[in-house]
């Protein structure tokens, strides 16, 4: 007897034992995997002044990004308005928010 659009899909439990990593660490070595961010929206910059305003990068939502946390969580970060990392007309999310919550 033949089946049409049906499958099957079995696996072993023991395949998802292995360690996860993010950031080179093991989940269970972040120390708040709930702030640590694992993945984030690009372009992370906030043009906040002229010349950078007229440059080509604009975040992907005005006020701020979307970001996968290391417990698997994703949650909006808001900008903050101002400038942070090493452009003088620019906020840099990943400057300010990279090392939250791998740190105690």
């Amino acid at each position: 007897m033949k089946r049409r659009g049906t499958g099957r899909w079995s696996f072993s439990s023991t395949h998802f034992r292995l360690p996860l990593y993010i950031s080179g660490l093991a989940i269970a070595a972040i120390p708040k995997p709930s702030e640590a961010p694992a993945l984030w929206d690009m372009p992370y910059l906030n043009p906040l002044k002229e010349p950078c305003t007229s440059q080509q990068l604009q975040p992907p939502h005005a006020k701020g990004i979307n970001v996968l946390y290391a417990d698997a969580h994703v949650k909006f970060s808001a900008f903050s308005n101002r400038q942070a990392g090493s452009s003088p007309c620019m906020e840099d999310w990943w400057a300010e928010h990279h090392w939250e919550g791998y740190y105690e």
